[in-house]
């Protein structure tokens, strides 16, 4: 006989929610306590990966400049040359950055470096554009008033005995693959290595220093010094707009708009070279 007040009842089931304790995301890592999810975390990249980066950035883009103008002379088609500027420059520092982060940080590597895109990244990046440009402009007045020599690594551009193959390749590199490769090593992994044990302001500071120094050219001798302080300005822009918005998609816009641009008015005949 059942007693009076016993019902019979389904057992509970095992809980089918994620278990408590950390989950990796795209935003990052986030703890989950049973009934609340924490705030991501991103997940930290030791220094060693941004040098090492560096490293492979610095020797990729010397031996694609040497290979091209080698080859040049020798008639290689042009669609040859562009492609080795490309791919020999910029596609093994891509490659190696990718992995480095990976193996750093594992399935959050994305969040690591910032590596996604909102929509209201146009609006940050273009932003990020004009503040660039004023600060550039504001370097360049304080340097003239010092007598500092700036070199510009673009004065080639405009003459008219300027080979077509360089032209094609200078603007696919610098509208297209510069600001993908160049964002995702300094500001992605460069700066995201360095704010955790710098701090954000020291840390944007350092890697826009780098960013300046990565694009002196021996042929410039000490006017090398002025383009250093320029595009070390301009770098520490682009590192704010990605430290501030937490991704880099805003960086890279601001940066391949500023070189569009620049390459515009040379290409055109706005602006002397």
């Amino acid at each position: 006989m059942q007693h009076p007040l016993r019902q019979d009842h389904t057992p509970w089931g095992p809980p089918t929610g994620p278990a408590v304790g950390w989950h990796d995301g795209r935003e990052g890592s986030r703890f989950f306590d049973g009934t609340m999810w924490s705030d991501p975390v991103r997940p930290t990249l030791p220094p060693r990966v941004g040098l090492s980066v560096l490293v492979v950035l610095g020797l990729s883009l010397l031996i694609a400049r040497v290979s091209v103008v080698a080859l040049e002379p020798v008639g290689v088609p042009v669609g040859v040359l562009v492609a080795l500027l490309i791919v020999l420059g910029y596609a093994p520092p891509a490659w190696w950055a990718v992995r480095s982060v990976r193996r750093s940080a594992g399935s959050a590597w994305r969040a690591a470096i910032g590596w996604h895109m909102r929509p209201i990244d146009v609006a940050w990046g273009l932003l990020g554009w004009l503040a660039a440009v004023v600060v550039q402009s504001i370097v360049l007045v304080v340097l003239m008033a010092f007598d500092v020599p700036v070199a510009s690594n673009a004065a080639d551009l405009g003459g008219d005995s300027v080979p077509t193959w360089y032209l094609v390749a200078t603007g696919l590199a610098a509208v297209i693959a510069a600001p993908l490769v160049e964002e995702l090593v300094f500001r992605g992994v460069v700066q995201s290595s360095l704010v955790p044990r710098l701090g954000a302001p020291v840390a944007v500071l350092v890697q826009g220093a780098v960013f300046g120094a990565v694009h002196a050219d021996p042929l410039f001798g000490w006017s090398n010094i002025g383009l250093w302080i320029v595009l070390g300005a301009v770098g520490a822009v682009f590192g704010a707009v990605a430290h501030f918005t937490g991704r880099i998609a805003s960086a890279v816009i601001a940066h391949a708009v500023f070189n569009g641009v620049v390459l515009i008015v040379l290409f055109t005949g706005l602006a002397p070279t």
